[in-house]
């Protein structure tokens, strides 16, 4: 039984098994078989690209779609295709593997390299990603605009004063008094 794990979680770990499909090697690790065999896996899993750092894979960029699944779409130094799964025959404990498909040579991190490791939003530490920001949401249908709001009543007008005369009492400067 095949079971996806979570990308993010898997690329810092050095205990895991690494399978990687790069031009250096002969078959069945070559690139072209890797990207056959991810050919598959797409179909049923989601496969993503992946940011290498001096051969390492450290960073999700961002699940893959099929038609974008090929070599011209890989940068030599700097990404990768993959995926993570785990898989348990009858009676024998789970091994989980790391599928790595890339145009450069890859190779699993040193236990004591300092390489900053990161997920989708942000760096991984102990296994887990700590958002540097809120993923964003998913776009939704828009949402009504809300109701106009009144308008505010303007200030009664000075009533006329009882002899017939409009208007205020008198000039508010009357000028400045001299000592």
């Amino acid at each position: 039984m095949i079971s996806s794990v979570s990308l993010s979680a898997l690329l810092p770990r050095t205990d895991i098994t690494r399978v990687h499909f790069t031009p250096g090697r002969p078959a069945p690790r070559h690139t072209s078989d890797g990207l056959t065999l991810l050919r598959e896996a797409i179909a049923h899993v989601q496969v993503f690209v992946v940011r290498t750092e001096r051969g390492v894979p450290t960073r999700v960029i961002r699940p893959l779609s099929p038609s974008e699944l090929d070599t011209h779409q890989l940068v030599p130094p700097l990404t990768a295709y993959a995926w993570g799964f785990t898989q348990q025959d009858g009676d024998q404990p789970p091994r989980t593997y790391l599928l790595v498909t890339a145009q450069h040579e890859v190779r699993a991190p040193y236990p004591d390299e300092d390489i900053e490791f990161w997920g989708q939003h942000g760096p991984v530490r102990n296994g887990r990603e700590i958002p540097d920001r809120r993923p964003p949401k998913p776009v939704s249908a828009a949402a009504p605009a809300p109701a106009p709001r009144p308008a505010k009543p303007h200030p009664p007008k000075p009533k006329p004063r009882p002899d017939g005369r409009a208007g205020k009492k008198g000039p508010k400067n009357k000028g400045r008094k001299r000592r």
